[in-house]
């Protein structure tokens, strides 16, 4: 027997449906790219079992004509290229001509198509690539090719798949991707028999956001419209606050072809470079308009990948775009704020003279503190000593730790009855003596001093450096008191953000939110089964992507045994009804 063989038919096509068909996103993925290739305005995927015991796309595109309906579902056969020349500038979804007979070789197929000049239109039933049937049946114009149990009869593959919730927020994903590439595609998802997502298809780019993740995100976008060397950028991205933590909300669509690419999520993130911090990733909804002939899209089996001739054109073309939405987003703000800032500088200006006499004292504005403030400091210490982060004692003790003197209780900011000269400093001072403390909490205004010292049980987290490898001597130092460590002091408050904190010859800079945060993420560790619920009066809605809510549905056991309670709201959105009664 020859080592050597010629595959079966049979065979090489179950070699190449895996190539093609991973899931049923996969799938969905050709089935749309199919209809949108035919001219489709509207499509409606439509999932049963998370795409793997049902799959329905139904378009109204041109239809197939009866004669070719078979010729259709053969390898390599297409509408879409004739020459290879044809391949050099490719300007449609679909260009291999392998979808069909891949889907069909792993799953169980029914095609309904009609042709607009057609009087009737035609049914083919399908089974392992092999047809069982082929006969006129009535449809209205367009197709629907409806896909059962897929990878019946590829078990190893079937194996493979994830959860139903899973394969179907992966579908979901697919449809969301495609309907930000083709606004003006009335898109419909259902799962189960609901209606998950639906678009109007009216060219709006900005309306399928608010479809797909909600007002929430549709109000915080910045408008990109530019031209660089015949390379058009349009779309949106949105403002500093509405970054994630991830890149799941970049798309980027080259040649209304949803795509993956390095390039472009690079220029994006340059733009961003001074706005967002390191770990926050820009949300970008960008279309990229190239010339076919500058584009290759025929680098991936899943044409998810494109490279382009002159990446650095493209690099720069992205970059200006969103570099200049930003500056024109900020020069709008600056605009819109300036009215009142000029407002409050005048007010300032007018009710100058008093104040300049009074800061020419600094035993009054920056001085010791006085004996009432000192009662009244070391009674907000006693007070909130055992604060597990300081907020307590820094929010009611900004006044009283900063030695400064509230000019607004002192009147310096009335309007005076005469004006004061500057030999009247002894009589403000005796004034300012006979005032009682401001025990209001005051804006918070940066100060350019350090304030005076005042013990705070703060617990302070600082990196350790790396510690050389446990010996027997160095255990026993440790287990041995420290006579000579010296607690963490409290000096100030910078920003209302940062506690500022001396040990020794050592400074210290705490974000104070960041670490309530880990004293909180702490608590939740060493409770974790034990924590209780609380339900929520109002209960937020999350617009996620559908990945991130894959994930979520998946691992709501997980999460209620935490005490976070969701449920499925529509449109690909949770519901959170609950949190732990920690936070």
């Amino acid at each position: 027997m020859p080592s050597i063989i010629r595959l079966s038919q049979q065979v090489a096509d179950l070699i190449a449906a895996g190539e093609v068909v991973e899931r049923p996103a996969s799938a969905a993925k050709e089935l749309i790219e199919n209809s949108l290739d035919a001219g489709a305005k509207h499509i409606t995927v439509e999932i049963q079992g998370g795409g793997i015991a049902l799959l329905r796309v139904t378009d109204d595109g041109k239809g197939i004509s009866a004669d070719e309906v078979e010729t259709a579902f053969l390898r390599h056969a297409t509408s879409k290229l004739r020459t290879k020349e044809d391949l050099e500038a490719i300007a449609t979804m679909g260009f291999r001509g392998e979808a069909l007979a891949a889907i069909s070789a792993v799953a169980k197929v029914e095609l309904l198509t009609k042709t607009e000049e057609a009087p009737f239109g035609r049914r083919v039933e399908l089974a392992g690539g092999e047809v069982l049937s082929n006969e006129e049946a009535g449809c209205p114009k367009g197709t629907t090719i409806v896909l059962k149990d897929l990878f019946y009869n590829t078990p190893a593959r079937h194996k493979f798949l994830k959860k139903d919730v899973t394969e179907a927020g992966y579908v979901l994903s697919v449809c969301q991707r495609t309907a930000l590439a083709r606004p003006d595609v009335a898109f419909t998802f259902i799962k189960n028999g609901e209606i998950v997502l639906q678009t109007p298809g009216d060219g709006q780019l900005k309306t399928v956001i608010y479809c797909l993740f909600g007002n929430s995100m549709a109000e915080k976008l910045l408008p990109v419209a530019a031209q660089h060397e015949n390379i058009t950028v349009s779309g949106f991205v949105g403002r500093p606050e509405a970054a994630r933590g991830s890149r799941s909300m970049q798309y980027f669509l080259v040649n209304e072809r949803p795509v993956k690419n390095g390039t472009l999520q690079s220029a994006v993130e340059q733009a961003f470079r001074k706005q967002l911090t390191v770990g926050r990733f820009p949300a970008a909804f960008l279309h990229v308009s190239i010339h076919p002939g500058q584009l290759d899209v025929n680098i991936h089996p899943a044409k998810t990948e494109v490279k382009f001739a002159r990446e650095k054109d493209v690099f720069d073309a992205v970059y200006y775009a969103v570099k200049t939405a930003l500056s024109e987003s900020e020069m709008a703000d600056f605009a819109f704020q300036r009215p009142s800032s000029m407002e409050k500088k005048a007010e300032i200006t007018a009710k100058t003279p008093m104040a300049v006499q009074f800061r020419e004292d600094p035993t009054l504005v920056r001085g010791d503190l006085s004996e009432d403030a000192r009662e009244y400091s070391s009674a907000i210490y006693k007070k909130h000593k055992n604060s597990p982060n300081g907020d307590d004692i820094i929010r009611e003790s900004n006044l009283a730790q900063s030695g400064m003197v509230s000019l607004a209780a002192l009147g310096i900011l009335a309007e005076p009855s005469a004006p004061a000269k500057p030999n009247d400093k002894t009589e403000l001072q005796a004034q300012a003596k006979t005032m009682p403390p401001a025990y209001a909490e005051p804006e918070w205004k940066p100060s350019a001093t350090v304030r005076p010292a005042v013990p705070l049980a703060v617990e302070v987290f600082e990196e350790t450096p790396m510690q050389k490898p446990p010996t027997k001597a160095n255990e026993e130092a440790a287990k041995a008191p420290d006579d000579t460590e010296v607690s963490w002091r409290f000096v100030g408050e910078a920003m209302g953000t940062y506690i500022i904190a001396e040990r020794g010859d050592t400074l210290c800079l705490m974000d104070k939110h960041a670490a309530h945060e880990r004293l909180v993420y702490e608590q939740l560790k060493k409770e974790a089964d034990l924590l209780p619920a609380q339900l929520l009066l109002e209960a937020p809605v999350l617009h996620l992507e559908a990945r991130e809510t894959a994930v979520l549905l998946e691992n709501r056991a997980t999460l209620l045994r935490l005490g976070f309670e969701i449920e499925e709201f529509g449109g690909g959105s949770l519901r959170l009804l609950s949190i732990p009664s920690v936070l």
